[in-house]
């Protein structure tokens, strides 16, 4: 990693296998540390609590525990837990109900990496990443 500051380390949790590599690729070509990932939302309680990422990507819709269920699990365990919802639904209730539960913001598929990079900076408070 070419970043000056230490890397940001992530958490990815989607069911799909091409969006997690998608998104660990672009998370890495902005200096980012992706530390585990996880294709169901107890794995990525599990996760986080071994590897304590600085930021989680959580996909909503996931088979045995949804995204808001996951979200809500891991605020729970770590009230600091800074989680970016990521989507393709078009409808915004989700979204506004992991905002309500604690989210920091949220990803629209198919990911934008300037988006992800501004978001990634605004929830971490570290300088734009790489």
């Amino acid at each position: 990693m070419q970043s000056s500051n230490p890397a940001i380390r992530a958490l990815i949790a989607d069911d799909e296998a091409f969006i997690r590599q998608v998104l660990e690729k672009m998370l890495v070509r902005l200096g980012v540390d992706v530390v585990a990932s996880a294709e169901n939302g107890r794995q990525a309680i599990e996760l986080y609590q071994q590897h304590q990422p600085d930021i989680v990507i959580l996909d909503i819709a996931m088979p045995e525990m949804d995204g808001l269920e996951t979200l809500s699990a891991l605020l729970e365990k770590d009230p600091e837990a800074r989680v970016l919802m990521c989507t393709s639904f078009s409808s915004k209730q989700y979204v506004v109900e992991a905002v309500k539960i604690g989210a920091k913001g949220y990803l629209n598929k198919p990911f934008d990496l300037e988006k992800i990079r501004e978001k990634i900076s605004k929830i971490t408070g570290v300088g734009s990443p790489s």
